[in-house]
C-alpha cells in the first residue's frame, strides 16, 4: 500500500530519520509555487534540512550529497505535478517505485537528473505534490491549492505534536 505523507514524518521522524526537504517551483505562476510556500513552512522547524530552489542553491546541496558532504536517509521533493488528480489533490509518491519522475513534475528535467544522481545516496526519494489549478504567469495562487497547503500545514503541526518534535 502506498504510503501517506503523515506516516512517512511520523515513522522516519521518531526514528530519528534526517529528511531533506527541497520545495520546487515558481512564485510567479499561480499554484507552481506550492512546492516553494511548502518549503518555506518546513523550514521553520527543520531549519537546516529544508531547502527551496528560489532561496538556495539547489545545485550546491546535490553536489554536498552525492560527494559525501552532507548525509540524509529521504529526499523529498515538494512540487506542483500535473497527475491527472482533482485540482488541489496531494499525492506522496515513491519515486523509487516509478521509472523517472520526467512525465508528473513541472521541473521534469532538473528532478531525473536529481534523482537519478541521489538514488544511492539515500534510503529513499519521494514526491509530495499537488494537482494545480492555475499555472499561468503571474496570477494568484488559487484557492483549491491554497487550502492544500493549509491541510499540509495541519498535518505537520499534528506529526510534530504527536511525536513531541523538539
Amino acid at each position: 500500500p502506498s504510503q501517506t505523507f503523515y506516516n512517512f514524518l511520523k515513522e522516519n521522524l521518531s526514528r530519528k530519520k534526517k529528511i531533506l526537504f527541497i520545495g520546487l517551483g515558481n512564485t510567479d505562476r499561480a499554484d507552481d509555487g506550492f512546492g516553494i510556500i511548502i518549503a518555506r513552512e518546513l523550514k521553520k522547524s527543520f531549519p537546516e534540512f529544508t531547502y527551496n530552489e528560489l532561496d538556495d542553491d539547489i545545485e550546491e546541496l546535490f553536489l554536498d550529497i552525492v560527494n559525501n558532504q552532507l548525509s540524509v536517509d529521504y529526499v523529498v521533493y515538494i512540487d506542483a505535478v500535473d497527475v491527472n488528480k482533482s485540482p488541489g489533490e496531494l499525492v506522496f509518491i515513491n519515486l523509487n517505485s516509478i521509472k523517472l519522475a520526467q512525465s508528473i513534475s513541472t521541473h521534469s528535467s532538473l528532478i531525473s537528473v536529481y534523482i537519478s544522481l541521489l538514488r544511492k545516496k539515500c534510503e529513499g526519494q519521494y514526491l509530495l505534490g499537488v494537482q494545480p489549478v492555475i499555472l499561468e504567469p503571474y496570477q494568484k495562487i488559487s484557492d483549491t491549492v491554497l487550502r492544500s497547503i493549509n491541510n499540509v500545514r495541519t498535518l505537520l503541526e499534528r506529526v510534530l505534536n504527536e511525536i513531541n518534535f523538539v
